[in-house]
């Protein structure tokens, strides 16, 4: 009988060399990290055309993918940043209230209802005075106007700094929005633009935002593809359109 032929170590172990490394890198290939921007597609065995509108088709689609991407993440940013601006104005305000109570507040009113003061809020629906051209539903509130809806139907409007004597603070949420404006003009009396306050004005192509706007909404100029920012160079006006990809004109 012949003796059994006993295969050497280092055979045994070079056979299994081949599929060790299949293993391993089947692992960690399952394991990497998905990276911005993954490989290319192969068209290397299409014509050369091909191949090159098939490369920038892909990388047009992953840029936009990316720019997307980023815009929702500085959209959840100023969110979470407004929510807590928001937060602090009216705690602050609450404190204030709790500090200075309003003079007299505890001494009864007597004496002819008619002579008594108004209310502070009170609104009214109608041209606004000295500027027949320009129809708002405003609102009389802690002795300023907020503008509560263009009634107008110029397509051109340059929002007055008074009404009846109150200063224009506020752009009050949805108040322009899908007007058929092209162009509007903020006096620097105003504060703060509300939520959608511009929204779905597809013809707005220009806005003029002076340095006093100190607040602007979410999505207050959402679905305005022309629109054209001017503002001056370190206001909030021109940090808010920058974040939101938004052309801008410094004044």
């Amino acid at each position: 009988m012949k003796p059994r032929k006993i295969p050497h170590p280092r055979r045994k172990h070079a056979a299994l060399l081949p599929m060790l490394l299949v293993a391993v890198t089947a692992l960690l290939t399952a394991c990497s990290p998905i990276s911005l921007g993954d490989v290319p597609p192969s068209v290397t065995s299409a014509p050369a055309d091909t191949q090159a509108e098939a490369l920038r088709t892909y990388y047009e689609s992953l840029i936009a993918d990316l720019k997307q991407e980023l815009l929702e993440a500085k959209q959840t940013d100023y969110i979470t940043r407004l929510q807590y601006e928001t937060r602090i104005r009216e705690l602050e305000a609450q404190l204030s209230a709790l500090e200075n109570p309003p003079f007299g507040s505890d001494i009864p009113v007597s004496g002819d209802p008619d002579t008594e003061p108004s209310t502070e809020t009170q609104t009214v629906t109608s041209p606004v005075p000295n500027h027949p051209s320009a129809s708002f539903r405003y609102e009389i509130r802690n002795g300023g106007a907020v503008i509560l809806a263009y009634l107008g139907s110029s397509k051109t409007v340059s929002i007055p700094s008074d009404i009846a004597g109150y200063p224009v603070t506020h752009i009050a949420d949805d108040a322009f929005k899908a007007a058929a404006v092209t162009s509007v003009i903020l006096p620097d009396t105003v504060t703060h633009i509300g939520w959608l306050a511009f929204a779905d004005c597809t013809a707005l192509s220009s806005v003029t935002i002076p340095a006093s706007v100190t607040s602007i909404g979410y999505g207050a100029f959402d679905g305005c593809p022309t629109l054209t920012v001017y503002c001056p160079r370190d206001s909030y006006a021109a940090e808010f359109a920058r974040s939101f990809a938004l052309r801008v004109r410094y004044t």
